[in-house]
C-alpha cells in the first residue's frame, strides 16, 4: 500500500456515524463522540480477564498530538509537551491499565464544586471501591477531602500533598 492510499484510508476511517454528531453549541455535545464507542468498549474489557492487585496508581499521561484539536494540552514538565491528556488508573505492581478518562477541558467537569484532582480519582477508582485497595497519587490529586471520601468507601489513599492544600490541618502546613 502506498503512503498516499494509507493517508486517504485513515482520513475517511470513522468509528461512528458523523452525521449523528450533536452540534457544538448543544447541551449534549461530546468532544469524543467519534471515538466514544471505542473508549467504552476498551473500558469494559480492561478488567474482564485481569486479577487486580491491592495497590492502584492514578496518574496523568500525555499522548503526543500536534494537529488541531479543541482539547489539546501543553505541559512543560512532560517529555511530550503537546498532546491529549489522559487520566489513568493502573495496577501499581504491573502497570496494567484498569481504566482511563480523556481530559477534554474544564467544561467536562461533572462537579464544579470539587477540585479536578478529587473528581478524577473518585471517578476512576469508583469501580474498585469497597475492596480495600490502596490508591497512590501525586500531589496534584491528593487532598484531605479525597482521603476522607475514599476512606468512607473502603479505599485507602497514599501520596504527597501540597502544603497549601485546602483542608490541611494547621500543624501540617509549612511555616514561613
Amino acid at each position: 500500500m502506498t503512503i498516499q492510499r494509507f493517508k486517504n484510508l485513515s482520513h475517511y476511517f470513522h468509528c461512528r456515524d458523523t452525521s449523528a454528531t450533536p452540534p457544538r453549541d448543544s447541551e449534549n455535545y461530546d468532544s469524543l463522540f467519534k471515538v466514544r464507542n471505542v473508549i467504552q468498549a476498551t473500558q469494559r474489557t480492561f478488567n474482564e480477564y485481569f486479577q487486580v492487585s491491592r495497590d492502584l496508581s492514578v496518574d496523568e499521561c500525555m499522548v503526543a498530538f500536534k494537529e488541531r484539536l479543541s482539547f489539546k494540552q501543553y505541559m512543560s514538565a512532560k517529555p511530550t509537551k503537546w498532546g491529549i491528556k489522559i487520566w489513568s488508573v493502573c495496577d501499581a505492581q504491573l502497570g496494567y491499565c484498569l481504566g482511563y478518562d480523556v481530559y477534554t477541558g474544564k467544561a467536562s467537569c461533572k462537579n464544579p464544586r470539587k477540585p479536578l484532582g478529587f473528581e478524577v480519582v473518585d471517578s476512576l477508582c469508583s469501580p474498585h471501591s469497597g475492596k480495600g485497595h490502596h490508591v497512590y497519587v501525586d500531589r496534584f490529586f491528593n487532598s484531605v477531602d479525597l482521603a476522607e471520601h475514599l476512606s468512607e468507601k473502603g479505599t485507602y489513599l497514599c501520596g504527597t500533598i501540597m502544603s497549601n492544600r485546602k483542608g490541611l490541618p494547621p500543624a501540617m502546613k509549612r511555616k514561613k
